[in-house]
């Protein structure tokens, strides 16, 4: 009867020298050896493996299990695994130190956009704002607008002024047609005799017809034109049209 593998090996070791497995007595070549062998097969299976058998039991010292309970005798609880885990800290972030990255609450010192708006969006703190809403917090309407104003000669020419303001005929005698760059009708108006007036009387009024305007003869007639009339008494106390430098100033 043949046995292989270990097993018949083992089997065969027993039964030349001898001895004593599962409590069978094993006795030297020949004796009771066509009683014994079915005994001892049948204890050679309990007691040992087959070559296929203890490859699928075991490990081999060389080769790397799929699973263990510790590795460099460390409990798993110890180490972070590769794919998914998140350390509590590290030395190295992808091999940089932390020096060279800013905290979440920190600020850095340039960025290339805020908000994901490039810095074209935004006006330097010491830019000037095409518009406001407010100024100092005050809506527009706490603040007077601009003075338009001018100083005319009597002959009808510009000295000195605001900006804007044109002379747009003086050929009469105290006749001063202006034009204005905003609207002067429903605006406050002041006109005042200087020193050097040759006249003592001076009128003035906005043009473009309507409720506070009267319809000016010469110029372009529009509620941003400005007539002005210069008067200078006679000796009888008639007044009459006579040239005269002053000052004009419109409150917009």
């Amino acid at each position: 009867m043949a046995v292989e593998g270990r097993k018949g090996r083992a089997l065969s070791a027993l039964v030349l020298s001898g001895g004593v497995i599962g409590g069978l007595l094993i006795s030297p070549v020949g004796a009771h050896v066509g009683d014994t062998l079915p005994h001892l097969r049948q204890h050679l299976d309990n007691f040992f493996l087959t070559d296929v058998e203890g490859d699928a039991a075991y490990l081999g010292k060389t080769q790397k299990a799929a699973d263990s309970n510790l590795l460099d005798g460390l409990d798993s609880s110890q180490f972070v695994q590769g794919t998914g885990g998140k350390a509590d800290d590290a030395d190295l972030l992808d091999a940089l130190d932390s020096t060279a990255f800013l905290r979440t609450t920190g600020k850095a010192a340039d960025a290339d956009k805020l908000d994901n708006l490039d810095s074209s969006a935004f006006l330097t703190t010491a830019g000037k704002a095409a518009d406001a809403n407010l100024l100092d917090g005050s809506d527009s309407t706490a603040f007077q607008a601009r003075i338009h104003w001018a100083y005319i000669e009597a002959d009808g020419t510009i000295s000195a002024q605001s900006g804007g303001i044109t002379v747009q005929d003086s050929a009469g005698a105290g006749d001063y047609y202006l034009h204005f760059p905003t609207t002067v009708a429903g605006k406050g108006i002041t006109a005042t005799m200087t020193f050097e007036s040759g006249a003592n009387e001076i009128l003035a009024n906005a043009c473009g017809a309507g409720t506070l305007g009267i319809a000016c003869a010469l110029g372009t007639n529009t509620t941003s034109d400005l007539y002005v009339k210069t008067l200078e008494d006679d000796s009888a106390g008639a007044s009459a049209g006579a040239d005269s430098a002053f000052y004009i100033a419109v409150f917009s």
